[in-house]
C-alpha cells in the first residue's frame, strides 16, 4: 500500500503514520480489504484524521464508512473554526479602534510635551496663579506706601521721607506693570500660553476618554463574540434499529388460511344444501 505524501511538520508526519498503522492493524482484524481500500484509508486518515479505534470508521463489504462519531467530531471542529473566525471578525474592528485611540493619546501627549519644552513651563496655569499672587502682594504694598506718603505729607510736607516713599511707590508701580505684562499684552504673555496649554490639555483628556471608551467597547465585543458562539450537541446517541415484531408473518398467514378455509366450508355447505333442495 502506497502512503500519500504529507506536507507538514515532522511531528504531524509521525502522528499521521502512527494513526495510519493503527487503523490498518485494527481494520485488518475486522476483515481483509483491497489495496484500493488501503489507499483510500490512507487518504481519509491524512485528510480527516479518522480513528478506527475511536469508532469513527467502519469497513463493511470492503468499503469505508464514517460513523456518527467521526461526523460529530468533524462538525465540532467546523463549529469551532467558525467560532474563531466570527470572534476574530467581531473583535478585529474594536481592536483597530483601540489602536487608533492609543495613537491619538501618544500624539496628544507628545504635542503637550513639546509645548512644555518650548516654553520651559510645566503648567502655565500655576505660573499665572503665582504671578497674580505677586501682583496682589505688590498692589497691597503700593497701596500702603501711597497711604503713608499722604499721611507723611500732611504731617510734614518737607520731610525727606516723602521723597524716599515716592521713589518706593514708583518702583512698586513699575514692578506691578512688569508683572501684569507677563500675564497679558504680548505674544510672550502667560495668557496666550495658558490658552494654548488648556487646549492641549483638553485634547489629551479627550484622547484618554476616547481610549477608555475604545477599551470598554473591545471588552463588550469580546463578550458578545463569546455569547454568539455555536455548539454541536449530541441530543440522542445513535443506535441499531429495533427488531420488528409486527406484522407477525406466520400468524397472519395461518389466520388467513383458517378464515379462508372456514369461508370455503360455509359456501360449500350452502351450495350442497341448495342442490339437494332443488332435487
Amino acid at each position: 500500500m502506497r502512503l500519500p505524501t504529507v506536507k507538514s511538520d515532522a511531528k504531524s508526519v509521525r502522528n499521521f503514520k502512527r494513526l495510519l498503522r493503527e487503523n490498518v492493524r485494527l481494520a485488518g482484524g475486522a476483515g481483509p480489504f483491497s489495496s484500493r481500500a488501503g489507499d483510500l484509508l490512507a487518504t481519509i486518515t491524512k485528510d480527516f484524521e479518522f480513528s478506527f479505534k475511536a469508532g469513527e470508521l467502519q469497513i463493511i463489504d470492503g468499503n469505508w464508512y464514517v460513523t456518527h462519531t467521526g461526523l460529530l467530531r468533524l462538525a465540532e471542529e467546523e463549529a469551532n473554526r467558525l467560532n474563531v473566525r466570527a470572534q476574530n471578525d467581531t473583535v478585529a474592528l474594536a481592536e483597530d479602534h483601540v489602536a487608533d485611540a492609543e495613537r491619538g493619546v501618544v500624539a496628544a501627549q507628545s504635542v503637550l510635551t513639546d509645548f512644555r519644552n518650548k516654553h520651559l513651563l510645566v503648567d502655565p496655569t500655576k505660573s499665572s496663579d503665582s504671578e497674580l499672587e505677586t501682583i496682589t502682594a505688590l498692589a497691597t504694598e503700593f497701596a500702603e506706601t501711597t497711604a503713608t506718603i499722604k499721611e507723611t505729607t500732611l504731617a510734614a510736607a518737607s520731610s525727606p521721607t516723602v521723597a524716599a516713599l515716592k521713589a518706593q511707590a514708583e518702583a512698586l508701580q513699575e514692578r506691578i506693570d512688569a508683572e501684569r505684562a507677563k500675564l497679558g499684552g504680548s505674544d510672550q504673555a502667560l495668557a496666550g500660553k495658558v490658552s494654548q496649554f488648556e487646549l492641549l490639555t483638553l485634547n489629551r483628556d479627550l484622547a484618554d476618554q476616547t481610549l477608555a471608551a475604545a477599551i470598554e467597547s473591545l471588552e463588550l465585543a469580546r463578550e458578545d463574540a463569546r455569547r454568539q458562539s455555536i455548539y454541536v450537541e449530541e441530543i440522542v446517541a445513535p443506535n441499531l434499529p429495533d427488531e420488528s415484531t409486527e406484522p407477525a408473518v406466520l400468524r397472519t398467514a395461518a389466520t388467513f388460511f383458517v378464515l379462508g378455509f372456514a369461508i370455503f366450508g360455509v359456501l360449500w355447505i350452502i351450495t350442497v344444501g341448495a342442490q339437494e333442495h332443488e332435487q
